[in-house]
């Protein structure tokens, strides 16, 4: 009895004792040696690994490093520590890391050159990966198909680092697919693709975001000098110099959506669209600036842009063109409000001619019918209503409205657009104008408008 009492008694005062919480595992390196030992050890615990330089050095890799998944959330960060920490590689098809499902991998102060292989030349970062840089550079490597420095499948976040003289056939610096990537304070110079994208190719879906960077120097031999865009795109206080390509010396919009602020483009060239080719996606621009850019291309003024173009090839466009929606008329001479198949509950359709009908086809982010009609971009950002707008004479179909008619959605946010003419038909973003809780847009022809967040 006595015994079963003292265990009681012990038992009871082990739970009273506190558990102190896993710590982060930190690990003091120099030698190639030490950081294979550290990530061989972070790679088997979970908990939150930090590997710190304790020396300025040049690590020559003959093999690349797999960052796996803890299971814990928890990932490794690699600092160079205030040194000079150099990564180099010697010979063929040879990485630096692979970051995989579920790991995280967190870069600073370091450089990465010379990589080599097939895809990612120094890192890939797998799907469900995480991969953060800062106060890094990326020079000289090199990828015989995707992204000479880094192909990205997972989340990559890009700050106060550099790419230069990265190459690989799409995407010289970044080839970034169907996935998030931002970049901040950051330079790339010199990178090249010999097919697409000199220092980043974006891939349709992705989100990319620039702001306060750089982009100078880059080329590539058909489309894209600096960037090819086929997802979406926004650029913020950014300066793109020097850039060329065949098609879109800065930038080729392809299908995409393209938004610009408070950047400067200067001193790029291409054959067709020194700064921007905008092939089949949306281009809008604000508070930029457009100087000698051979040929500017085709945009969205939305207010505030300049332009000083010296024309340089026969069959510029010569200005940047301002795309504004037709004036809405006074007193619209047909309103349709409702729809003879079906409920329209928050459309309204003005200056339409008789005949002209709707048909909810997705609302609150819910498909109504006609499952796969919406692209899956814009199904993406949210969906608040899509209608299809087409009109019936005599059991025919008509593809043209006699003037434009305005049509406005129940809800705020952005207002795409479907020409019913284009098959496929493909959505571009229309300039939109708010009437009380309605999103309006006007339309030259039939089609299907789609109101996202």
């Amino acid at each position: 009895m006595t015994k079963i009492i003292a265990l009681v008694i012990g038992f009871a005062l082990l739970c009273l004792i506190p558990i102190a919480p896993a710590r982060a595992a930190t690990f003091s390196v120099c030698t190639l040696t030490d950081l294979t030992n550290a990530i061989t050890t972070a790679n088997s615990n979970t908990q939150a690994d930090v590997i710190n330089f304790n020396c300025s050095a040049t690590l020559i890799f003959t093999s690349q490093f797999t960052i796996l998944d803890d299971g814990a959330g928890n990932g490794i960060t690699i600092n160079a520590n205030g040194n000079t920490v150099i990564f180099d590689e010697v010979g063929d098809d040879n990485r630096f890391f692979v970051v995989d499902t579920g790991a995280s991998l967190e870069l600073n102060g370091l450089t990465l050159q010379n990589g080599n292989a097939a895809g990612g030349g120094a890192i890939v970062n797998i799907v469900g990966g995480t991969l953060t840089i800062s106060n890094s550079t990326f020079s000289g490597n090199s990828a015989s198909t995707d992204g000479g420095a880094i192909f990205n499948y997972g989340s990559l976040t890009i700050s106060n680092s550099t790419f230069s003289g990265n190459s690989a056939t799409f995407g010289g610096a970044i080839f970034n697919s169907d996935r998030n990537l931002t970049i901040s304070n950051s330079t790339f110079s010199g990178n090249s693709a010999s097919n697409d994208g000199g220092a980043i190719h974006s891939s349709m879906s992705s989100f990319l975001t620039i702001s306060n960077s750089t982009f100078f120097g880059n080329s590539a031999t058909d489309e894209g000098g600096a960037i090819f865009n086929s997802g979406f795109l926004t650029i913020s206080n950014s300066t793109f110099s020097g850039n060329s390509a065949t098609n879109g010396g800065v930038i080729f919009s392809n299908f995409g959506f393209l938004t610009i602020s408070n950047s400067t483009f200067s001193g790029n060239s291409a054959t067709d669209g020194g700064a921007i080719f905008n092939d089949l996606g949306t281009v809008s621009s604000q508070d930029s600036h457009y100087e000698n850019n051979n040929c500017v291309g085709t945009i969205t003024d939305n207010g505030g842009n300049t332009r000083f173009d010296a024309i340089t090839s026969a069959g510029c466009p010569g200005a940047v063109v301002i795309i504004t929606p037709p004036s809405a008329p006074s007193e619209p001479t047909v309103t349709v409000l409702g729809c003879a198949l079906d409920s329209t509950d928050g459309v309204e359709v003005a200056n339409a001619p008789d005949n002209t009908y709707c048909r909810v086809l997705m609302k609150n982010g819910g498909v109504v019918s006609y499952s796969g009609a919406i692209p899956a971009q814009l199904i993406g950002l949210g969906v608040i209503l899509a209608v299809d707008v087409y009109r019936l004479q005599g059991g025919a179909t008509q593809n043209t409205f006699p003037d434009y008619a305005r049509v406005c959605l129940a809800g705020q946010g952005r207002l795409f657009y479907m020409d019913s003419r284009n098959a496929p038909r493909v959505s571009i973003e229309l300039a939109s104008e708010t009437d009380g809780n309605l999103t309006c847009g006007w339309i030259p022809a039939p089609g299907t408008l789609i109101l996202t967040n």
